[in-house]
């Protein structure tokens, strides 16, 4: 046992290289023979060796006298010593995933070859210059080595092979991203679907791991998962679910397949390989990467000496980069798991890709090298013009449903729309900028769950009446069965300041011109009416799930009774009047965009709201109305507008819920809602 704990520290401390002190040689006579190795697999797994191996082992093999067969050439001597050799000529994992090679002096003093598969047999006896080998050995890392060839490197071979066996190799695949940054295409399927080259590119990269013999794989699914579930019955893969994909990093996503963890390679969906990077065994944690010239939007890498990863950092202007899949052995996938397990209190890391915390922790975790590739071997597409200059199909045919939308609009060729920019997801839908003629549009794509509660139809026709108000004349073109909608894009304005008692001035001037003109329709929001709706949407899916909010629904129920009758009559409202929404430009000019909510309702609704979002105070509440009202202004006037305050916030904080049963997250502003209804309910029921 002493005997074998040191040959393994050794082994160690070369990462695997002490390979290269063994010698190996099948007796004559005694029927073993060396196991056949394919060359043409030998030749291809060498791709995959680490770069000092690449570089040297040829010439390894040539100057140690080794030929294609396996067996040195007659007549070589071992060059110069068996120190220089080790150090100068074999990299510091001197095998490949299938087949080792081991370069060693033999008894004649000779540079012998030999290989064997790890599922072959193993030979039983090899003789060996047991002397030589340990002083080679023991000089280099200044350790004594007392052991036989035959007992010892014959028992090493037969517990990596055992190790190999046992930790069957998994992989998982990371496919649970909304990849915002690849609209418009990810708006309709997630981007691991896109298919490049005529093949998916999730579907290529379970080809290419059950290729080489890995068929344990792990699929993590969030946006429009369904889509994905193909997949079970096509290759057998498994599922893990990340709902909260919409407000977490992948970072989610490898905790919740932590129970998969293991010898597995990881992997994102829409990563392209050219050639297939897999294979059935690895022998030490990496990540993939590639050398580039040019500042790119990846973490570039410094390693040490052995190639293991010291150092990650963004925003170089060359260098090698992080690319393509990593491999983890089991220690580190243990490892991740308890940092990524300690920080879910804490959430430092909910919002990061998982690199962000490897980045940090690079010390304490165990080693994870780098493994270059090629240029030109890994793609990954963050934008759709990435997409489009690897794959040409995209310039002219996307199979895109929005594109073929913005064709028929502009009556142009898929190629002239270009220049495409992600916007800040809305409360309610998606939206995304391009470019025709040099011109900037902007494509309005509804959000999960909004045809239950947006009338499309009534939607077009506010936005006409609008734009003929000259209101909001950005708008182009609205679709009444699909939602979609295109707008010219407006590139300088600013938002309102709740805090500027200016600003709301040009707010309410152009609220009072959009409730005092005749436009008269058969539609328009009734919140309360509408809320009781949602909350029966709510209820289908949870019949429990509205109980905690009775008591402030009585409240509202109680407020609105209070406003019947008081006089105020309706108008034509705009229906979601905060900030967002509004667009102050250079000159002067107001625009109110974003139509969905409108209609012949309660003008209380658009002052209320502006209230809300501002989340004003009473004497700041009290100040808006009167401006709005001017010389109308009256005890009742003021309660109708300050209990529509509440009115509408308990409309929203509904919506919010239902919008959040749908899968989106509302954030702070479903607090904020629901707080500021029962702020004004009880101040006013108090009165």
């Amino acid at each position: 046992m002493k005997k074998l704990l040191a040959l393994l520290l050794c082994c160690a401390l070369l990462s695997l290289s002490v390979l290269a002190a063994c010698a190996y040689r099948t007796p004559e006579g005694d029927g073993a023979s060396t196991p056949s190795v394919n060359k043409n697999d030998a030749a291809e797994e060498a791709s995959d060796l680490s770069p000092s191996r690449a570089a040297s082992s040829d010439v390894s093999r040539a100057e140690a006298g080794v030929t294609d067969g396996g067996e040195s050439a007659p007549g070589e001597a071992v060059p110069d010593t068996p120190e220089a050799l080790l150090l100068s000529r074999l990299g510091p994992h001197d095998f490949d995933a299938r087949t080792f090679r081991i370069y060693a002096i033999d008894e004649g003093g000779v540079y012998a070859r030999a290989q064997f598969d790890a599922g072959e047999t193993i030979p039983g006896t090899v003789s060996a210059a047991v002397a030589e080998r340990n002083a080679c050995i023991g000089e280099l890392f200044n350790c004594e080595l007392e052991m036989t060839y035959a007992e010892d490197c014959t028992t090493y071979f037969e517990n990596v092979r055992a190790e190999m066996l046992a930790g069957i190799m998994e992989s998982t695949i990371l496919a649970a991203g909304a990849s915002t940054r690849f609209i418009p295409l990810s708006l309709e399927q997630p981007k691991g679907l896109f298919e490049v080259k005529g093949e998916k590119l999730i579907e290529r990269q379970i080809q290419q791991l059950k290729a080489a013999g890995i068929d344990d794989i792990t699929v993590v699914l969030g946006y429009k998962k369904e889509m994905f579930f193909y997949l079970k019955e096509k290759y057998g893969v498994k599922f893990v679910i990340n709902d909260a994909f919409n407000i977490k990093n992948n970072i989610e996503s490898l905790y919740l397949a932590r129970s998969e963890l293991k010898n597995t390679y990881v992997c994102v969906s829409d990563s392209y390989f050219v050639e297939n990077p897999f294979n059935r065994f690895e022998y030490q944690t990496f990540y993939a990467g590639l050398s580039v010239s040019e500042a790119v939007n990846e973490l570039y890498v410094d390693t040490d000496s052995d190639g293991r990863i010291i150092r990650m950092a963004e925003n170089r202007d060359a260098g090698r980069v992080l690319l393509g899949h990593s491999f983890w052995r089991k220690e580190f996938s243990d490892a991740f798991i308890a940092l990524a397990e300690a920080d879910r209190e804490v959430g430092r890391y909910h919002a990061c890709f998982w690199e962000w915390l490897v980045k940090d922790y690079l010390a304490q975790l165990p080693p994870m090298y780098y493994k270059e590739y090629t240029p030109g071997t890994i793609f990954e597409f963050d934008y759709f013009e990435e997409l489009r200059q690897f794959d040409t199909q995209y310039l002219s045919h996307t199979h895109s449903g929005i594109i073929r939308n913005i064709k028929l609009v502009f009556r142009c060729d898929e190629e002239d729309i270009v220049d495409f920019r992600n916007v800040s997801e809305g409360m309610t839908n998606t939206s995304f900028i391009f470019k025709i003629d040099g011109v900037d549009y902007i494509y309005r794509h509804p959000g999960d769950g909004t045809d239950s509660i947006i009338n499309r139809r009534n939607e077009k026709t506010s936005l006409i009446k609008a734009k003929q108000l000259g209101i909001d004349p950005t708008y182009i073109y609205a679709d009444v069965n699909e939602g979609w909608k295109i707008s010219r894009f407006v590139p300088q304005f600013r938002e309102p300041d709740y805090g500027s008692f200016a600003d709301s001035k040009k707010v309410l001037s152009v609220l009072r011109k959009l409730h005092a003109s005749d436009v008269k329709v058969d539609y328009g929001m009734r919140p309360w009416e509408d809320a009781l709706s949602m909350q029966k949407l709510l209820t289908g899916k949870d019949p429990n799930c509205f109980a905690p909010h009775e008591a402030l629904k009585a409240k509202i129920g109680r407020l609105y009774q209070m406003t019947l009758g008081d006089g105020v009559e309706k108008c034509f409202c705009h229906g979601d009047t905060y900030r967002p929404n509004w667009m102050l430009l250079p000159d002067g000019d107001v625009i109110l965009i974003d139509w969905e909510y409108a209609g012949f309702s309660d003008p209380g609704i658009d002052v209320g709201y502006y209230i809300v979002d501002a989340m004003y105070d009473f004497p700041d509440a009290e100040r808006f109305i009167k401006e709005y009202l001017g010389s109308g202004y009256d005890a009742s006037g003021r309660f109708h507008y300050m209990a529509y305050a509440a009115i509408i916030a308990y409309y929203w904080f509904v919506w919010a819920l239902y919008r959040e049963s749908c899968g989106a997250d509302m954030g702070q502003s479903l607090e904020n809602w629901r707080a500021m209804a029962e702020k004004y309910a009880d101040y006013l029921l108090k009165e």
